[in-house]
């Protein structure tokens, strides 16, 4: 019965301490997600994730310092990760995200790193002579979605496309 109320001090406390926990949550309900979820959202979740902790270690109020370790943290788990062919692969040609969650600086690298994949995988194909399964014949109603003119035979029209 004899607890001690907050007072303002403590209220600002608090009120920091979620600014802080609040984008650290939100990434770890997206990423745990179970139904919508691939290995597409994970840079651009960390890399949102790193910017807002990066904000609030510098302006985060009394808890600047649980914003840069959390920011720590993330750049402990998450560094050596974000940098691996695969998982930029999976964030630049996932159709929500493309280059968009990139660093501006490593735009252009992560969009040679998908060029140069789509060369190899092409390469490979006409090597191999792998021809493209078709499931019906003829259908008119594939002509509505998908009209021949719009194949291109160069994968740097497609990616190109893609793109813009």
């Amino acid at each position: 019965a004899n607890i001690p109320r907050f007072d303002k001090k403590d209220e600002s406390f608090m009120s920091d301490y979620c600014k802080v926990m609040e984008p650290l949550a939100q990434a770890l309900d997206l990423l745990q997600g179970d139904k919508f979820m691939c290995m597409g959202y994970l840079l651009p979740t960390i890399s949102w994730l790193k910017n807002k902790l990066s904000k609030l270690s510098i302006s985060g109020g009394s808890c600047k310092a649980l914003a840069t370790a959390c920011l720590d943290g993330v750049n402990a788990r998450f560094d050596s990760m974000i940098s691996k062919k695969s998982i930029i692969l999976a964030a630049v040609t996932h159709p929500k995200f493309k280059l968009k969650c990139m660093d501006p600086l490593k735009r252009e690298e992560a969009k040679d790193l998908l060029l140069n994949e789509i060369a190899i995988n092409w390469q490979f194909q006409t090597e191999t002579n792998i021809q493209p399964i078709e499931l019906n014949q003829h259908v008119e109603e594939d002509d509505f979605l998908f009209s021949e003119e719009l194949v291109s035979d160069q994968p740097n029209d497609e990616v190109e496309r893609y793109y813009n």
